[in-house]
């Protein structure tokens, strides 16, 4: 062993001494991408490092040029003879940003050699990762001027230069409106107009969590049980008349924590999550609006959070009964539940292994939730909406999951409006579920980006609710908000300096409403499955090249969730593959119409792959489907368009027969343990020549690498 070690340490140090004599970097070539995004700009002395090139979407932008510094001192450089418009203030328009990390970049402008500009890019000039520079050309006006844009190290981490936009205008942009103040007396028209009617609004006041992932304010952490993720303690529940000013505290817990107030239909009573001081949970309970008769509704070594009224008369919410751990972070997973209107009969609404956040009612009667997921794709890139029937059937996307980016979150309908409010908080999330307010319109199916507008500027906004289309109230540190359709806001409350160290949250109005419409339930609760019925397996958004009848059956794997959590990432049985463990259920025949008929178990994250004739892979999914007991789900294809009808078909072969039973696969275990199953293999064919001794094409495949080691390992 000691023989190995040093062999091992021998080659380190050959490889290390080799890369410091090394010559220095070559560019790669990123010409295309840069004629792609900027026509006539020509790019030097580009690095490879961070994957410059185009990206279709970065950071809330679409189109987006990515490029880095050769080293530390030769910068990578954008150039263009142009002649300048000859108007009285031309200019030069650059939106650029930095890593989504807290580094930075420097950018230089020339003009003919002379710099214009010179400002470092990042979180101290960056709103959101982003900023627009406007350069002056007013003194190169009508004349031919060659341009350097230059990506400069500043440090040599993360250098990245991201650009959005490279244009030459007659005259600068008009400013954001966004950035101009609120109207005068626009609260005063909002209190008149769309907020007529409502004299008090209720808000929860408590402190920020510990951690910087949206999700991550309950809980423990995993390496440590006592290290609870929410915030210190002071907590407040509170009624604020908006007329006069007047707070009154219905609820006043400097040991404690409050969140998620919603109120009833009637307006008499609300409900809401607390946690009592001394207590390391949240529970839900109810109270009247006049601050009497509080009640606890749930108990339990859980946390249940973020309830809305059903109406039918039960209670949906979030919960950590599921006993399962983030794959990728240290803390807790909550996901949908259900309960009675006494906080009895508790039962679940869906089969995710990560968070589902924020549900509130849709007038059709459809809950609007936030789903988190990644089967085979980016942990941190789809967190978008999704709707369920109140008995957990009928789940399906609303907004996003096609594109990756955001965590869509605090969604609710706009009054007059197929509309919704929410906050898009960047990237994987802010804190507390601080983002862009945001008006989503789902008409054109969800894969339209362009039906999602930005109104605030920035992204420390929280918990919107919409009286209108041009009228929503926020929250926003210490201070609630009213804002127009324009972004423009106005503060109408700031919490008392005493309260410092607390923010405020989640402001509802105080009145009755009108119920939304009633969904009968689909599910039979005797039942251990459902069934799927699939109309055609070879129509879908990408299924290009795929035959009638080229796909004879479907195997259907479950994505499993972590019980428990040992590192917050991969843990060594799937190491350097994926975060999430595959149960292999069998397979179910595809008809020669490319229909599918099949009976599943019942709340549990299901995703299938298309299989050939020979048993091989043509497609694969990348997201999950369950169904509740005794459901019965149909899709049109494998993530089909859904603003595309059916196919117009008399019937499908499937489902002129019985569901088909899921076929197990002999001799197939249903997990695959690279020590049990993989390596006997390489033990029998492979070990013989790479070896620590033969070590032939410097691989590894010895069955001793150490812990935490669990796949081949190419060594230099």
């Amino acid at each position: 062993m000691a023989h190995q070690h040093l062999k091992t340490a021998t080659r380190i140090l050959a490889a290390l001494t080799a890369l410091a004599s090394a010559a220095p970097a070559a560019p790669i070539d990123i010409s295309e991408a840069v004629k792609t995004f900027a026509p006539d700009w020509q790019v030097a002395d580009c690095g490879n490092h961070m994957k410059p090139g185009l990206r279709r979407f970065w950071n809330q932008r679409s189109n987006v040029l990515i490029t880095h510094p050769l080293d530390r001192k030769i910068p990578c450089t954008l150039s263009r003879t142009v002649t300048v418009p000859a108007t009285k203030r031309p200019v030069l328009v650059l939106d650029v940003g930095h890593h989504l990390s807290s580094w930075d970049w420097t950018l230089v402008v020339k003009a003919d050699g002379k710099e214009l500009l010179k400002k470092q890019i990042g979180p101290s000039t960056c709103d959101n990762g982003w900023l627009r520079v406007v350069v002056d050309l007013a003194e190169y006006a009508g004349k031919s001027v060659k341009f350097d844009l230059l990506n400069l190290a500043d440090g040599w981490a993360c250098e990245g230069g991201y650009w959005s936009k490279i244009a030459l205008l007659d005259a600068p942009p008009p400013p954001d409106p966004r950035k101009a103040p609120a109207p005068p007396l626009m609260f005063q028209s909002f209190l008149d107009g769309p907020m007529a009617g409502v004299e008090e609004i209720v808000f929860a006041v408590r402190s920020m969590g510990q951690d910087g992932h949206w999700y991550a304010n309950f809980g423990h952490h995993v390496r440590n049980a006592d290290r609870m993720m929410y915030g210190p303690a002071g907590g407040r529940l509170c009624r604020l008349n908006l007329r006069n000013g007047k707070v009154v505290n219905l609820l006043d817990d400097p040991d404690g924590a409050v969140r998620d107030p919603q109120l009833h239909y009637d307006g008499k009573k609300m409900i809401f999550a607390y946690r009592r001081g001394g207590s390391r949970h949240y529970h839900l309970y109810e109270i009247n609006c006049d601050g009497t008769d509080l009640r606890q509704l749930t108990d339990g070594p859980y946390d249940d959070y973020e309830p809305t009224y059903l109406p039918e008369g039960d209670i949906a919410f979030c919960s950590s009964r599921c006993n399962r751990f983030v794959n990728c972070w240290f803390t807790q997973v909550a996901i949908l539940y259900r309960c009675d209107a006494d906080g009895g009969g508790i039962r679940p609404l869906s089969a995710n292994i990560e968070h589902d956040n924020t549900p509130w009612m849709l007038p059709d009667g459809r809950l609007l939730y936030m789903r988190w997921e990644y089967v085979d794709r980016s942990r941190v890139r789809f967190h978008h909406l999704w709707t369920a029937n109140p008995d957990g059937t009928g789940q399906m996307v609303y907004y996003g999951n096609m594109h990756p980016g955001t965590v869509m979150l605090d969604a609710k309908p706009i009054p007059g409006s197929r509309r919704v409010v929410a906050s898009f908080s960047p990237g994987h999330g802010r804190k507390e579920h601080a983002g862009h307010i945001t008006v989503v319109d789902p008409r054109n199916g969800p894969d339209d980006r362009g039906r999602a507008v930005r109104i605030s500027r920035e992204a420390d906004w929280r918990d919107p609710y919409a009286f209108s289309e041009d009228c929503f109230m926020a929250a926003r540190r210490r201070k609630l908000w009213v804002m127009n359709g324009t972004g423009a806001a106005k503060a109408i409350y700031t919490l008392p300096p005493e309260l410092k160290h607390l923010d405020v949250h989640e402001p509802r109005p105080l009145r009755p409403r009108k119920r939304e419409h009633v969904i009968p339930s689909r599910m039979n609760a005797s039942r251990t499955t459902g069934r799927l019925a699939l109309a055609d397996v070879t129509r879908g958004r990408n299924m290009a090249g795929v035959k009638r009848g080229e796909i004879k059956r479907l195997l259907i794997l479950e994505t499993l969730p972590k019980p428990v959590n040992f590192s917050g990432s991969m843990e060594p049985i799937s190491l350097g593959g994926t975060f999430t463990l595959p149960r292999i259920l069998g397979t179910v025949p595809v008809e020669p119409d490319g229909s599918a008929y099949m009976e599943v178990p019942a709340l549990r994250s299901l995703f299938f792959v298309a299989l050939d004739s020979n048993g091989l892979s043509v497609k694969r999914m990348q997201s999950f489907v369950s169904v509740m007991p005794g459901e019965t789900v149909g899709c049109i294809g494998c993530h089909e368009e859904r603003t595309e009808g059916p196919p117009v078909r008399a019937s499908l072969m499937a489902t002129r027969r019985a569901p088909s039973p899921i076929e197990p696969i002999e001799g197939m275990p249903d997990m695959f343990e690279f020590p049990r199953d993989i390596q006997p293999i390489l033990d029998k064919h492979c070990v013989q020549c790479h070896n620590d001794t033969q070590y032939a094409g410097k691989l590894l495949l010895t069955s001793d690498r150490g812990p935490g080691t669990p796949m081949p390992t190419p060594r230099s």
